[in-house]
């Protein structure tokens, strides 16, 4: 997968991010903070790791340039919000509005068998610490609504919800 993106499912709506909204090198995927864990030492330099003991939530915090959209994707900004639009609705009505979230910005790492689905296309390859690494599905929610600026550039910032099975 060459060209990196994210698509984001919901219902019939399908959004994709991909290409030269990714040129500032920053991908958008990370490990939630609060769930990584921390170290704390002692008074008596004690060394402890806590943290959750499953593995810790994704966060997608990314943003679009508004030349990007100009040149690229025009309608990428109506597609948004449209999507937060639906995403907000069935929030409302007390569904579970999550999304299918397809990552082909970075690889997920994990020991074998693989817990998550296969992004559309993907594989997955063993690593030489015999681990598995491949582009995955996951399911996702709003963190907080699209943030939109003048000119139609917009920030977005996802986050994991249950786990999208193999």
């Amino acid at each position: 997968m060459a060209n990196p993106y994210l698509q984001l499912k919901l219902g019939s709506i399908t959004v994709r991010f991909e290409g030269f909204i990714f040129e500032d090198g920053v991908l958008p995927r990370s490990i939630s903070p609060e769930q990584a864990g921390t170290i704390t030492y002692s008074a008596e330099g004690g060394v402890a790791v806590d943290g959750t003991a499953n593995h810790p939530k994704h966060l997608w915090t990314f943003s679009v340039a508004t030349d990007v959209i100009y040149q690229y994707q025009p309608s990428l900004p109506d597609a948004v919000r449209n999507l937060w639009a639906e995403y907000d609705e069935q929030r409302r009505a007390g569904n579970n509005p999550l999304m299918e979230l397809e990552d082909g910005s970075q690889y997920f790492f994990e020991s074998s068998p693989r817990t998550r689905a296969l992004a559309t296309g993907a594989a997955e390859i063993a690593t030489t610490a015999g681990r598995i690494k491949y582009y995955a599905k996951f399911y996702a929610g709003f963190e907080r609504p699209p943030e939109f600026q003048i000119g139609e550039g917009f920030t977005i910032q996802l986050r994991e919800g249950a786990i999208f099975p193999a």
